[in-house]
């Protein structure tokens, strides 16, 4: 007995992702040639998120499907999307530090690069010892409690790049244009 999983909001949803993308890439094409820290991070986000939109329906795609192959694919898409939110969040935290500040505070960065650090410890022993997900022996998969850590950590970075722009908007009274809620609502 398999899952039932709206294939169509999926694929949808991910469409919606690679489009946005798209068109963020034509609209500012002449912006992104440069080689600065914050293009560096946009460009960044913009590929690992490009490679998850395609990465997440073929996942969704193959939950439940026989085969050795199928269940190597899925730990290792699932790894992925995982850690993948977690570089893009720090991405967007670095380009924020960067677009308002022109640097992020050393302290500031230690205690980001170990939430980050402990995401990737979590998800190279779960490949061991399941602790985030796993993928059971119909190769359906299965999110477990330290599937909460990653949750804490996304709203965390959420959290702490709302408060770098408030603080930075605070401190000068006026700001660059910057869309924050471009990020946070998709």
């Amino acid at each position: 007995m398999g899952r039932e999983i709206n294939m169509t909001a999926v694929y949808i949803a991910n469409a919606i992702g690679v489009i946005l993308i798209a068109v963020i890439v034509a609209s500012n094409k002449w912006r992104i040639k440069t080689r600065g820290k914050e293009s560096f991070s946009i460009k960044f986000i913009m590929v690992l998120t490009f490679i998850s939109c395609c990465i997440d329906p073929l996942a969704f795609a193959l939950d439940g499907k026989p085969g050795a192959v199928v269940r190597m694919f899925l730990y290792a898409e699932s790894s992925w999307l995982y850690l993948a939110n977690i570089a893009v969040s720090l991405a967007w935290i670095h380009f924020i530090g960067i677009h308002l500040n022109g640097r992020i505070a050393e302290g500031h960065k230690l205690m980001l690069l170990s939430i980050a650090a402990v995401a990737a410890l979590l998800i190279f022993v779960n490949f061991f010892y399941p602790l985030v997900f796993y993928i059971d022996e119909r190769n359906f998969y299965h999110r477990l409690d330290m599937y909460n850590y990653y949750i804490s950590a996304a709203l965390l970075f959420m959290t702490d790049a709302g408060l770098m722009y408030y603080t930075a908007r605070r401190r000068s009274g006026e700001l660059k244009y910057f869309p924050l809620g471009l990020y946070i609502v998709p």
